[in-house]
């Protein structure tokens, strides 16, 4: 985590005492100032977080604006410390994908930390604020996957995908270490820049990878937010071991308070994290348990029911769950590595080469929460009908009717009515051809999944000539028989109005 760093023990703790002394006796303390040799001034506390590199020349630094003469070391070096990174980034679909498109977007990332330890006024204490502004668009509903491909674009976290910002708080953090092994923290904080950490693939897509699939976990993806409010405690039982253990809303409050939030479920997440050396070379283990609990998660083991009138039942299930883990390790390096590796600043430490994994499972009956933006827009899953898989297709009945079997129009009513119930339940199935989950986001969204008149009217041309050129193919209709009527689709377009 950001906050994370070794407590440092604190010397000079009895100054609060001596001011105390001082003021209950000041003509003691004023006439024993001359006789007593002056001491020299104490070393300043140590801090929770360790002191930016801000100089160097602009081709080696960190930060552009460098150190502005020593005064943001100073600061720093007092407790405070602060800074902003702006990312651009171009991308283009040039092949594959749901559509070719070439966009441009900007984020900016405005981050103070308030280091009380290093004050010297709350011992333990630590403040962090951040604060995200993004324009323009990406190309992640254009490019495909499910995930992601530009996390940079796709966070703070926003519906609809793409949507300026101007400015929101996404974190605003109170740690308070009560022992060098032992911290609590409490507030709005940025999940993605605590968990599933590792050195060559984090960054936020700020360095390293742009993908989201290399930064995180999609285990992770499917199961916790972006930006939250929660409570947390750190334990670092040795210097190279570390436990985090939080408990937040499971909603994303990227651009909200998050208060209103409390409630609608929460989020268990616990991470065992911790760095070796084999032989002179370093490397790192993460695992990691969430868990999803006190709300609606789409439960795949179940039946999903048509009622008509009411449409798709959703069967759902109050909680769900995850695991996962990553490993790096360095094979050649040309720094010595004299320290432990800091895997939460999105830089590899040391020059050389590494190799890294990532593994997950997760509840394989359970799912995220339909109205969460944590994922690409579940609108870009919705398949135009004709990109689906052709209606019918693979049925030996739908075959030979596409040969010209002409069947008998039959004379029994009933018969014909239990066809026309057996094709408008082949038509109920071949719903499964377009993507399940998008019809139900869409109809939880409000919106009608319903086929385009248009495309309605050349279906049935289409199938009006096949039936024409059967017949004469066959007679026209020898012997009495009439070509069969496409209760097919019209079985197709009742399902269709029903499900809108």
């Amino acid at each position: 985590m950001p906050w994370i760093a070794r407590l440092s023990r604190r010397t000079g703790s009895l100054a609060p005492l001596a001011l105390a002394a001082l003021l209950a006796a000041p003509s003691l303390a004023s006439a024993q100032e001359a006789s007593k040799p002056k001491e020299a001034p104490a070393s300043r506390p140590k801090g929770i977080l360790p002191i930016e590199n801000y100089k160097g020349d602009i081709w080696e630094r960190q930060y552009i604006l460098g150190d502005l003469d020593g005064v943001r070391t100073e600061l720093a070096e007092k407790g405070f410390s602060f800074g902003a990174d702006a990312t651009q980034i171009l991308q283009s679909v040039v092949h594959g994908g749901r559509d070719h498109k070439t966009a441009y977007g900007a984020s900016l990332y405005y981050w103070a930390n308030v280091d009380f330890n290093r004050m010297d006024v709350i011992p333990g204490g630590l403040l962090q604020f951040v604060a995200e502004s993004r324009f323009g668009e990406s190309v992640n509903r254009q490019a495909g996957p499910i995930l992601p491909v530009n996390i940079k674009s796709f966070v703070p976290l926003t519906s609809p995908q793409d949507e300026d910002i101007a400015f929101t708080i996404t974190q605003l953090t109170y740690t308070q270490f009560v022992a060098p092994e032992l911290g609590f923290f409490v507030g709005k904080f940025i999940t993605f820049n605590a968990a599933d950490q590792n050195e060559f693939a984090s960054g936020m897509g700020k360095t390293q990878f742009l993908n989201y699939n290399f930064n995180y976990n999609s285990i992770y993806a499917m199961l916790a937010p972006y930006s939250t409010l929660g409570v947390g405690a750190i334990v670092l039982p040795t210097k190279d071991l570390m436990i985090t253990s939080v408990l937040n809303n499971t909603s994303d409050s990227s651009t909200t308070t998050g208060f209103e939030d409390f409630g609608d479920g929460y989020t268990w997440d616990t991470e065992v994290s911790g760095q070796y050396q084999l032989g002179d070379l370093p490397g790192g283990l993460l695992g990691g348990f969430i868990y999803d609990f006190d709300n609606d998660f789409v439960d795949f083991s179940k039946k999903f029911i048509f009622v008509p009138g009411q449409g798709i039942v959703v069967p759902t299930k109050s909680e769900t769950w995850g695991i996962y883990g990553n490993a790096w390790q360095y094979l050649y390096t040309v720094d010595d590595a004299t320290k432990p590796i800091r895997i939460n600043d999105g830089m590899a430490d040391l020059r050389g080469v590494g190799v890294f994994a990532r593994v997950g499972a997760a509840d394989s009956d359970g799912a995220g929460k339909l109205h969460d933006r944590r994922m690409v827009d579940f609108q870009q899953l919705v398949v135009d009908l004709d990109d689906a898989r052709p209606v019918g297709l693979g049925r030996a009945r739908r075959q030979g009717m596409d040969r010209g079997d002409l069947g008998a129009q039959m004379p029994d009513a009933e018969l014909a009515a239990a066809r026309r119930a057996v094709e408008m339940g082949e038509a109920e199935a071949d719903q499964a051809a377009i993507p399940f989950l998008a019809r139900l986001v869409l109809q939880q969204l409000g919106h009608a999944i319903r086929p385009d008149t248009g495309r309605q009217a050349r279906s049935r041309e289409r199938q009006q000539r096949r039936q024409r050129v059967a017949r004469r193919a066959h007679g026209h209709g020898m012997g009495g028989k009439r070509p069969r009527q496409p209760h097919r689709l019209d079985a197709e377009l009742g399902l269709h109005q029903r499900l809108a």
